[in-house]
């Protein structure tokens, strides 16, 4: 066969789609030794300091199943994307990192600081982060179904739109938190402190809050359908509104029915005052023409 013949057999063989490629090499259930030691070199707490300007650390999308990261200095570190399932990062440093999208389910994060780190879309299901501090953190969109948040400092967190079915968030702090539209179904938050917590049109249903701290949460058009541990002192601590769906027992005493009458009454008097406006200073003109007056001797 000529050279213009052969050609001619593999262009009508790829038109027929007969030409096959190699079947890419699985990936390591956990980074080879030499992988893990160059690993526990770059990210060792201190390390980074040493150099100047401080080391950048780009492990965006890299695949780092079961990887030992304990005790890690990964602040300000790109892992967005990155496949960190069933990693250890127990007391690691991820102060400010950037970790959107990557996979953390089944790790490893007992008290990581996580302080203002990125988790949006996140996966962090069964992910362990008991006593981690995640103040700041952006969780929007997350998904921690059956993630253990127990004891952890989520004051001032985002969990918008996250998904939070059967987390467990016993006795954690989720001051100031912001969870808006979050799905809490079946969620653990018994002792947790939701003070001035947003959820509204967050999923409560079948969630447990027995001695949960709920003063001044924003509950409008949550769901608390068969909220296990509820008390009508925790919703007259709240900020109810009328779209806010309690148990029958609960929706039905007299002092939330108050409450719900006084919270909607504050909130129509706050929007009236912002339809009139502040109210208009006098002038200093005039003044300031009588003053002029006085000191050149006219009389006003």
């Amino acid at each position: 066969m000529t050279s213009r013949e052969r050609i001619a057999a593999a262009r009508r063989a790829a038109r027929k789609g007969e030409t096959r490629t190699a079947a890419p090499a699985p990936l390591p259930e956990r980074p080879e030794d030499d992988v893990q030691q160059a690993l526990t070199a770059l990210v060792r707490a201190g390390s980074r300091r040493q150099t100047v300007p401080p080391l950048h650390i780009d492990f965006r999308r890299l695949h780092l199943r079961q990887a030992d990261l304990d005790g890690a200095d990964l602040s300000h570190v790109d892992l967005a994307g990155a496949d960190l399932a069933h990693a250890r990062l127990n007391g690691a440093n991820l102060i400010k990192a950037e970790l959107s999208r990557v996979n953390l389910t089944y790790a490893g994060l007992s008290g990581a600081d996580l302080t203002r780190v990125s988790l949006q879309e996140a996966e962090l299901a069964h992910a362990n982060f008991t006593d981690a501090t995640l103040t700041g953190a952006s969780l929007h969109a997350a998904i921690l179904t059956d993630a253990s948040v127990n004891e952890a400092d989520l004051t001032k967190a985002h969990l918008d739109g996250a998904k939070l079915v059967k987390a467990r968030f016993r006795g954690a702090n989720l001051n100031h938190a912001r969870l808006w539209g979050a799905d809490l179904t079946g969620a653990d938050l018994r002792g947790a402190n939701l003070t001035s917590a947003h959820l509204g049109q967050a999923i409560l249903a079948n969630a447990y809050l027995d001695g949960a701290n709920l003063t001044d949460v924003h509950l409008r058009d949550a769901d608390l359908t068969d909220v296990v541990g509820l008390t009508v002192e925790q919703v007259v601590s709240a900020h109810p509104a009328p779209s806010t769906t309690l148990p029958s027992e609960i929706a039905s005493a007299p002092s939330v029915i108050a409450r719900i009458e006084a919270v909607e009454e504050a909130r129509h008097r706050r929007g009236r005052r912002k339809s009139v406006g502040p109210v208009p200073q006098p002038s200093a003109a005039p003044q300031q023409e009588a003053s002029a007056a006085s000191a050149s001797g006219e009389s006003v």
